[in-house]
């Protein structure tokens, strides 16, 4: 019976403690191509987790604890392309990635203004007219 004791009271002080996994940080700068400014207030996060973070005015950012093992960073900035990195996090320390966003024009649906009198909202005060080339050239002689 002792040594059963001693053996399990051995692989209780060997197992890992709930709540003490070890944790690293994410740290680096977002900057945008192609002049390598720095990408203030970029969305950082680690997809999948609750993580995430805004960059600073030079564009660092620090994100953490994050579970070692692979992970996915996710950068977004309004008018860039989002970024989507895999990253592996070590046991502990901290892990420097620099990202780079790349401009992304936003494609609009088109619009389309149509107006006439019998869609004009009554009590309405503010008209517009139309005014041909001949007449402007009329009032600069």
């Amino acid at each position: 019976m002792p040594v059963r004791l001693l053996g399990l009271v051995a692989c209780l002080a060997l197992m890992p403690r709930a709540g003490t996994a070890q944790t690293a940080v994410i740290e680096g700068r977002v900057t945008v191509a192609p002049a390598g400014r720095a990408a203030d207030a970029a969305d950082v996060r680690i997809e999948g987790t609750p993580l995430t973070t805004v960059t600073d005015t030079a564009g660092r950012y620090r994100i953490g604890p994050v579970l070692p093992g692979p992970q996915i960073l996710v950068v977004r900035k309004i008018g860039y392309a989002p970024a989507r990195l895999p990253v592996t996090v070590p046991a502990s320390g901290v892990l420097t990635q620099d990202v780079t966003l790349a401009a992304s024009a936003l494609t609009l649906p088109d619009i389309i203004v149509t107006a006439d009198p019998a869609s004009r909202a009554a009590g309405e005060v503010a008209t517009a007219s139309v005014i041909d080339r001949e007449a402007i050239a009329a009032q600069r002689r």
